[in-house]
C-alpha cells in the first residue's frame, strides 16, 4: 500500500541549506521593512532610550500592525514553502529592529514618573499578542484559499484533533518552563543579552511543553512569551521596588528586563523554532515506528 502523500517521507521539508537561507531572506527583509519604517515615522522618538508603542499609540501601534502584516504576506510568499508560520516567523524577526532601535528598558525607567511604566507595558504586551495573533489569522486566510500548506503536510506529522485541556495545559507547561529560564538567564537589562534570554527561554519552554502534549497549532507555544511578559510587568507594577533607580526588586525582576517588543519578537522566534524542531523529532519517532511496523514479522 502507498502512503498517503502527505505522510510520504520524501514530501518531507528538511531544514536543509536552501530552507534556512530563504528563511534567512525572509526574516531580513521584514527587519529591514520595521528598521525603514522606524526611521521614517520616527519610533521611537529618541533612540537609545527604550521605546514603548504606547508613547505614540495611533502611530506605534497602527503602523506595527501594518508592517508586521504586509511581512508576514512577503515572509509567506518568499519561504511559505517551508513551512506555515513562515510569515509569522519573518515578522517576528522584523519587530527586533524596533527593540533594537530603541534600547533598553531601562532609558524607559530612568524617564517614567511612576510605575505605571509597567502597567503601560503590560498593555502593550497585549496589544502586540493581538499583533501577532492578526498575523496569524492572515496566514490562515491563506490556508483557506488554499495558498498555504499546513504544518502536517509540511513536515510529515500526522495530527491527531486535541481537547482544549490539553491544549492549556501545554501552554501552561510553556509559561512555567519559559519563566524559570528567564529568571536565570535575564540577569541584566543588556539588550543583547534580555533578547537572547527571552528567545531562548522561549525554546526551551515549547520543547518541554511539546512533549509534555504534542498540540497543534503553533499559537498554543507562541503565546506563552506574551503571558510571561505580561504577569511580570503586572507584578511589578503591584511590587515596584527598585524602579526609580532603574532597577527593579523582587522575585520576578527578570520579567521586565525585556521590552514587550523582545517577548513578541524573540519570544515567537524561540517558540516557533522549538516548535518546528519538536515536529520534526516527532515526524522521525512516527516514520521509525513505521518502519519497525514493517520489518517485523507479524504475530
Amino acid at each position: 500500500m502507498t502512503e498517503p502523500a502527505h505522510l510520504n517521507p520524501e514530501n518531507w521539508t528538511v531544514f536543509d541549506r536552501r530552507a534556512r537561507l530563504l528563511l534567512l531572506v525572509a526574516a531580513l527583509v521584514s527587519y529591514a521593512a520595521f528598521w525603514w519604517a522606524a526611521k521614517l515615522f520616527h519610533l521611537p522618538e529618541h533612540r537609545g532610550h527604550g521605546i514603548t508603542l504606547m508613547h505614540q499609540p495611533l502611530e506605534g501601534l497602527l503602523v506595527t500592525l501594518v508592517i508586521f502584516l504586509v511581512c508576514v504576506l512577503i515572509g509567506t510568499l518568499i519561504a511559505g514553502s517551508i513551512r506555515f508560520d513562515a510569515g509569522l516567523f519573518s515578522a517576528a524577526a522584523g519587530l527586533l529592529a524596533l527593540s533594537i532601535a530603541g534600547g533598553s528598558i531601562r532609558g524607559l525607567m530612568l524617564t517614567a514618573g511612576s510605575p505605571a511604566l509597567f502597567m503601560a507595558l503590560a498593555i502593550e504586551t497585549l496589544l502586540l499578542g493581538a499583533i501577532l495573533l492578526a498575523g496569524w489569522q492572515l496566514q490562515w486566510i491563506l490556508h483557506r484559499n488554499e495558498w498555504l500548506k499546513p504544518d502536517g503536510i509540511r513536515d510529515g506529522v500526522l495530527d491527531v484533533p486535541q481537547p482544549i485541556v490539553q491544549k492549556l495545559l501545554s501552554l501552561g507547561v510553556q509559561v512555567v518552563v519559559m519563566t524559570v529560564a528567564m529568571l536565570l538567564l535575564a540577569q541584566s537589562d543588556r539588550q543583547a543579552q534580555v533578547i537572547v534570554a527571552v528567545g531562548l527561554s522561549a525554546f526551551l519552554g515549547t520543547l518541554a511543553s511539546y512533549y509534555v502534549g504534542p498540540v497543534q497549532p503553533s499559537v498554543w507555544f507562541w503565546m506563552g512569551p506574551i503571558i510571561v511578559g505580561t504577569i511580570g510587568y503586572v507584578l511589578t507594577y503591584a511590587n515596584p521596588g527598585g524602579w526609580e533607580i532603574a532597577d527593579p526588586r523582587g522575585y520576578f525582576a527578570a520579567l521586565v528586563r525585556p521590552l514587550p517588543l523582545d517577548y513578541a519578537g524573540a519570544g515567537t522566534l524561540g517558540a516557533l523554532m522549538g516548535y518546528w524542531l519538536s515536529r520534526r523529532w516527532q515526524a522521525n519517532a512516527e516514520a521509525a515506528q513505521r518502519d519497525h511496523a514493517v520489518k517485523s514479522p507479524a504475530t
